[in-house]
């Protein structure tokens, strides 16, 4: 199957740091991990695990290729460009493959959709006349890049076995391939290579029956690369004369690229990029870039000398022609794509990359803790502690980050450095395992009066409180929760504490009455959700409150609502969920959502909700849940992946953060939170441009705005109401046809009429 479609140029031409309109979308990706790079024309196009970003050497500029601005996937395999037909060609770790050529993307997803056994990723691609040969684990995949069709597979293995094919390349008489059980030869002109005897293992290279995985060509001779058996054992090969010669003979770092630049043979390894002269002698050798450690996974020398390396940590590197220094260019964005929890607070989105498993179980992800702010990504890692799960800083001093951690206790981060961990050692957690290091912290947040709440399960005291002024205590309802997890902490409008618990633990609720020390007049209350069809919901994964109060709780059943969060510690802990016709003739329901587990619910502006789901991606509906304004998942959005497992919003743009389990995703929504006044009302874009595509956004308003647009004569051209703090308008009158150039006036007004503004914006046609 094969589908056409053009990449977005609107969206290229953006700057990767700029603020998008409302209704678009932007990633939020590491980039600074690349794998291969190409040039085209005057840029050089660099993959990621999971993107590909161009950098432009006439303007220095850098851009994202992704599903935004036109790819059909994420995860990338592999890349090659074929310059005989300036085709692009993009293959996916799903099996999906992309052709770009002049902007036009050619989808062919047969492999995508086929049903089998194994990875379907692409190890390498080679091109011959109209021909791409992609080397999988079950073979060769022959894609006529013509008739945009699969032509043929070849599964080359002795006796009919399906060998890995590490790369593929030929010489002019032969095809080789690398597989983990030697090179495998047959004739390029033999019309039968889909029958596996007609491939034959070449027994006259050293180790012939051991694992190759790289192949070139250099001045039509074939380069090999054995892979060792251990570490940094590889071994370069030139045929030469029928006879296999070894080359660079000292140097036995581990390989994972060979490539043929004009006279030059670069080989990029681990710590290495090796250039060697026509003769093979070796010319120059980067292993340092001055600043860091060479850490290349693809290299080229383009006609002018300079070398760029695609590196597995500093993004593409540049060393000019003669010349020792270098520069390193990525998109900013997080250093990893983890996701674990999500805050957005004083401006600022705190992103958590570790977390467990759906039965607790740690991820051994490394402390990463990733800020968003004023346009740009900051990344920390902590070496000597395990998957961070929540975040929350300090309102008073923003620079102040507390995290918790699943095993390792709580961190507090101040301008970047980790300057506290809490432990046993100084604070009332304990561990959870006896004579081990185990701190399972699952929620931490900060309550109106700046104390510090942590909740920790498998212990006696599973709520800790620090206070601002330094002093510690803890609440011991261990053995009544009787739970080895807790959840993240939710505080509602009554200053009540929800915290979800494990399955089959339900929910578990609390009120310390404004007297933290005195735990003897607090009111607890453990229970389980209940369906709409009165079954107990077993399973509890989240907790928010909406503008109105009312407690949304996420399950493995959709949401369930209480309207009366009050009432819970008199009894009303049934809850109760959104009920849907099925308008079917029958006066017969659903639950909302009632088929999703619901992993985020976040509340935005107007009050309406979101909802991220397990499998079903990400969902708006209205403030009372009734109506869904929007589902977002792969088939219909660039949302990368249809588990959200959080989600987070910047209330003063509308801007809604999507982390998935392949990374974090934005939606630019219309809707803000509400000011109390008109003071800060401003119109954007203003002047609206001749070739400005989206809605004109109306912002800084007051919940539920009355907007009245007239032309300059005070004919009235649209109208509206304001969706939080701000309104939309599509530069159309109410009968849809395009206002003409011109200034147009903006009426505000809050319900009674008792404010008002009038502001105004200048449309260009």
């Amino acid at each position: 199957m094969k589908k056409v479609f053009v990449i977005v140029l609107s969206l290229l031409i953006i700057s990767v740091n700029a603020q998008i309109p409302v209704g678009a979308w932007r990633d939020h990706l590491p980039y600074s991990r690349c794998k291969k790079v190409v040039k085209i024309g005057s840029k050089l196009y660099c993959a990621t695990p999971n993107n590909i970003f161009t950098y432009d050497t006439h303007d220095n500029s850098i851009q994202k290729l992704s599903k935004i601005t036109g790819l059909s996937d994420i995860g990338i395999s592999s890349m090659e460009y074929y310059p005989e037909k300036n085709i692009l060609l993009i293959a996916y770790d799903n099996g999906n493959i992309d052709l770009v050529k002049n902007y036009q993307v050619t989808n062919i997803s047969i492999i995508q959709k086929r049903i089998m056994l194994g990875s379907k990723k692409a190890n390498h691609i080679f091109f011959r006349g109209d021909f791409a040969y992609l080397s999988y684990s079950f073979g060769i995949v022959v894609l006529d890049l013509e008739k945009l069709e699969i032509k043929d597979t070849y599964v080359i293995g002795e006796y009919g076995n399906s060998y890995e094919v590490f790369a593929l390349v030929a010489d002019g008489q032969n095809f080789y391939a690398a597989t983990k059980k030697g090179i495998f030869k047959a004739d390029m002109n033999d019309p039968f290579l889909v029958n596996y005897t007609r491939w034959h293992r070449d027994v006259s290279i050293p180790n012939d029956t051991g694992k190759f995985n790289l192949l070139g060509i250099f001045n039509g001779k074939v380069v090999a690369n054995y892979n060792g058996t251990n570490q940094n054992t590889d071994t370069l090969y030139y045929l030469q004369n029928n006879t296999w010669v070894k080359i660079l003979t000292d140097q036995h770092l581990t390989k994972s690229e060979i490539r043929q630049c004009g006279d030059k043979l670069l080989i990029s390894g681990h710590a290495h990029v090796f250039v060697l002269n026509f003769s093979l002698e070796l010319l120059t050798t980067i292993d340092d870039y001055g600043y860091t450690y060479a850490n290349p996974n693809s290299s080229l020398m383009d006609g002018d000398g300079n070398i760029w390396i695609a590196d597995d940590q500093v993004g593409l590197v540049l060393n000019p022609a003669r010349s020792s220094n270098y520069q390193s260019f990525f998109p900013t964005g997080p250093k990893t794509e983890h996701v674990r929890s999500m805050q957005y607070m004083n401006g600022t989105l705190y992103v958590t990359g570790g977390g467990t498993t759906s039965s607790m179980a740690p991820l051994y992800f490394r402390g990463e803790l990733f800020l968003f702010n004023n346009e740009n990504w900051q990344s920390f890692r902590n070496e000597s502690a395990f998957d961070y799960t929540a975040v929350t800083a300090d309102p008073l001093n923003p620079q102040k980050i507390y995290v918790g951690a699943w095993g390792d206790g709580v961190f507090v981060y101040q301008n970047g450095q980790v300057v506290e961990h809490y432990t046993d050692k100084n604070s009332p957690l304990r561990t959870n395992i006896p004579g081990q290091s185990s701190f399972c912290i699952g929620g931490i947040t900060i309550d109106a009066d700046n104390n510090l709440w942590i909740a920790q399960g498998g212990v006696s005291a599973p709520i800790s409180v620090l206070k601002p002024n330094g002093k510690w205590t803890s609440l011991s309802w261990g053995s009544f929760l009787n739970t080895y997890a807790l959840g993240d902490i939710h505080i509602d409008h009554y200053k009540q504490f929800w915290i979800p618990l494990p399955p089959n633990h339900g929910l578990f609720v609390f009120d310390p009455m404004g007297t933290i020390d005195n735990e003897k007049d607090d009111s607890i209350r453990k229970f389980n959700p209940l369906s709409i069809y009165g079954d107990v919901i077993e399973r509890v994964l989240c907790v928010t409150s909406d503008r109105d109060g009312a407690v949304w709780v996420g399950t493995d059943h959709g949401p369930v609502v209480y309207s009366n969060p009050k009432g819970i510690f008199d009894g009303e802990t049934a809850g109760t969920q959104v009920s849907i016709p099925r308008n079917d003739g029958t006066t017969n329901a659903d639950p909302l959502l009632g088929t999703e587990t619901i992993n985020s619910i976040v509340v935005d502006g107007a009050n309406r909700k979101w909802f991220g789901t397990q499998k079903g991606g990400a969902f708006l509906f209205s403030p009372d849940g009734t109506r869904e304004i929007y589902h977002f998942n792969t088939d219909n959005s660039p949302i990368f992946s249809n588990n959200i497992i959080s989600i987070a919003i910047d209330e003063h743009t509308g801007e809604v953060f999507f982390g998935t389990d392949r990374g974090i995703i934005s939606y630019r929504a219309n809707a803000t939170k509400p000011n109390d006044d008109f003071t800060n009302v401003y119109v954007f874009p203003n002047p609206v441009r001749e070739d400005y595509q989206g809605d004109i956004v109306i912002t800084g308003l007051i919940e539920n705005t009355h907007i009245k647009i007239t032309d300059i004569s005070g004919n009235l051209v649209y109208q509206t109401k304001s969706l939080g703090g701000q309104a939309v308008w599509n530069g159309k009158t109410g009968g849809g046809r395009r206002v003409a150039t011109g200034i147009y006036l903006v009426f505000c007004s809050n319900d009674d009429g008792s404010k008002t503004i009038v502001t105004k914006v200048l449309v260009i046609h």
